[in-house]
């Protein structure tokens, strides 16, 4: 496109270095420990939400069961049409994509129920 060719022209001629957007050199030292601080932070907060939605680790598995079950061509389209597909050969049957299933809620509490019966 025409603005990013003006833009690797104009960094040609200025003659300055320009730093890649992953260089280590392109923060501060301060800029950098805010950086860590807040991914430590992110990282935290995000296993928290997950120790409480144990639903999410319980969605993607079966998720990911089923796209190795039935092998569909097309991943996406298996995960989210609302209207029939028919998988590959490996697919006994036809059913909406995987996350638009009214069943789902129900499978997904049914699995917990069970893995957590096993626990006791």
């Amino acid at each position: 496109n025409a603005v990013a060719m003006e833009l690797a022209l104009e960094t040609k001629l200025s003659k300055k270095p320009v730093l890649e957007a992953n260089d280590p050199i392109a923060l501060t030292s301060e800029q950098q420990d805010k950086l860590d601080e807040h991914k430590i932070k992110t990282r935290i907060e995000n296993e928290q939400y997950l120790r409480k939605h144990p639903e999410v680790s319980a969605m993607l598995s079966s998720f990911i069961s089923e796209v190795l079950r039935r092998r569909p061509d097309d991943i996406r389209e298996f995960a989210a049409s609302k209207r029939e597909l028919e998988c590959n050969y490996y697919c006994r049957y036809t059913s909406v994509g995987y996350f638009c299933d009214p069943t789902l809620p129900e499978g997904i509490t049914k699995q917990l129920e069970e893995r957590f019966s096993n626990r006791t």
